[in-house]
């Protein structure tokens, strides 16, 4: 049923020529563009784009130029806005969202925000118009008592509409929303839990194109009201698919299959993993791609349930792996995003795996995971969800600024097929600093070497054969590029200074 694809690549990212990590460089999520490039956001305000290769385009550092000093602000979720653009959501402060519309040099065509207590940003999604539907969460008497917000803006940045949304039978609060999707006619679907009988449940809802409630629908407790619906998407066939975490106490992840109408037509619950899901997608055609809380695992579930694959990612030895979102590519492979640590603490670094459809690595790099389907068979009920307006949109003052590009170390070579694991290799680089001709002395052959500049641009390359080799650099102007190579299945790198 998969075709057995070339693995891509597997990279990590840092700041580097900085020197180690910077701390709580931590991934917050990452997007296929249009153009085949993905967007990768880091917790501290670094917004990297990369080719379908995995290297560095460029790097955005986001700023606010009123304040003084270095800013950070979580950029929490991406949307392809066509024409080389995109929408982009993040966070100021815990209080303060923002939606941005930027094209792929920095340039913001338009910024918005709202300040409520205790903002926090759940899904965000382009609509049919070529506008953004965003999805938040703000507090009600405690943070813990979440109402949800949907902002609709036009694609020129203007408000078409924004609603909050509630439980009837609570009154405020007792609803929490995680994930919005457009159906084929132009409706919304959203999931998450509500809490009507002292126990959360499940709620799956869908709305007009202009807010309005059409149905609710919650579904009893099963697991001492631990359940939660995660991720919703319509099918192409008119049904509407759930991803729901701990429906029972023997699965920690399960799925839901509703008609148009929401009524349930199947359940499905999974053991095998030591948590539920942290992010993933629903296809069209039903087939559900996710990764696993706290770990690094993913896995692949195909339209009739049964499990395609799981596996746990690992990248340097003694280190942790934490996937956060896992998306099918434009070619058919999976970008798994996320980060790894030694410490848990400040050495926090961002990757990306593109695997196949399958999900393989080379040999030593993933581990197999066993899933098991269990019985799932919830009872379901009416919701009675209603709405009001919510006006908060103002305006701000952001920047997204070129800053170094962070630099990428590759862990695997793009086969679906074992090579012999080389050693790292460190030429010489002489003279170094150089005026003109630059002179490479290795060990053992390098093969092509590329230039960059700071910014991650590539200047020039050139190869080394017979292990040595030169070439002139005199072209390039004054100033620190980074040279890189590939042997194996790593990358490395070495500084050369340019002098005038």
């Amino acid at each position: 049923m998969y075709s057995l694809q070339a693995q891509n690549f597997i990279r990590a990212y840092s700041n580097f020529p900085f020197g180690g990590f910077t701390p709580f460089l931590v991934t917050e999520d990452a997007y296929q563009l249009s153009d085949g490039t993905y967007l990768l956001s880091c917790y501290n305000g670094y917004l990297t784009r990369v080719d379908a290769h995995g290297e560095p385009i460029s790097t955005f550092l986001m700023q606010n130029p009123s304040v003084a000093g270095f800013s950070r602000y979580n950029l929490d979720g991406f949307a392809d806005a066509g024409n080389n653009e995109f929408y982009l959501v993040g966070r100021l402060t815990a209080d303060s969202l923002f939606f941005i519309k930027s094209s792929l040099s920095g340039d913001i065509i338009w910024q918005k925000s709202y300040v409520t207590p205790n903002n926090s940003f759940r899904r965000l999604t382009n609509t049919p118009d070529g506008g953004l539907l965003v999805l938040t969460a703000i507090s009600v008497n405690g943070v813990l008592n979440r109402v949800p917000v949907l902002t609709k803006l036009n694609p020129d940045g203007t408000l078409q509409w924004q609603r909050k949304y509630f439980n009837v039978a609570l009154g405020s609060g007792g609803l929490n929303l995680y994930d919005v999707s457009v159906a084929s006619n132009g409706d919304y679907l959203l999931t998450g839990i509500t809490n009507t009988t002292g126990q959360q449940r499940v709620v799956v809802i869908r709305l007009n194109a202009n807010g309005t409630v059409l149905w609710a629908k919650e579904l009893a407790a099963t697991n001492n009201g631990s359940e939660a619906g995660l991720l919703v998407k319509e099918q192409s066939n008119g049904q509407i698919k759930v991803v729901v975490n701990n429906p029972l106490s023997t699965a920690k992840f399960g799925t839901l299959l509703l008609d148009a109408s929401g009524n349930l037509l199947q359940a499905k619950g999974y053991s095998g993993v030591d948590a539920g899901i942290s992010g993933g997608v629903i296809t069209p055609g039903g087939e559900v791609v996710a990764s696993v809380i706290n770990s690094g695992t993913t896995l692949r579930l195909a339209a009739d349930g049964s499990v395609v694959f799981a596996y746990n990612y690992s990248l340097q030895a003694g280190s942790v792996a934490y996937i956060y979102e896992a998306f099918i590519t434009q070619d058919g492979g999976i970008l798994h995003a996320g980060g790894f640590t030694n410490t848990l603490f400040f050495d926090f670094t961002p990757f990306l795996i593109k695997t196949s459809s399958l999900g393989l690595v080379p040999t030593g790099f993933s581990a197999l995971v066993s899933i098991i389907q269990v019985g799932y068979t919830p009872a379901l009920s009416a919701a009675v969800i209603t709405d009001s307006s919510f006006s908060a949109l103002g305006s701000l003052a952001l920047a997204i600024v070129d800053t170094l590009a962070l630099y990428d170390t590759l862990y695997a070579v793009p086969t679906a097929l074992e090579r012999e694991h080389l050693p790292l290799v460190q030429p010489v680089f002489y003279p170094n600093p150089t005026h003109s001709e630059l002179f490479v002395k290795s060990d053992q052959p390098l093969g092509e070497i590329i230039l960059h500049n700071l910014l991650g641009q590539e200047v020039h390359r050139f190869l080394v054969t017979n292990f040595s080799g030169k070439t002139n650099i005199g072209h390039l102007p004054a100033g620190m590029y980074v040279a890189s190579w590939t042997m194996g299945n790593r990358r490395d790198h070495a500084f050369v200074q340019v002098h005038r």
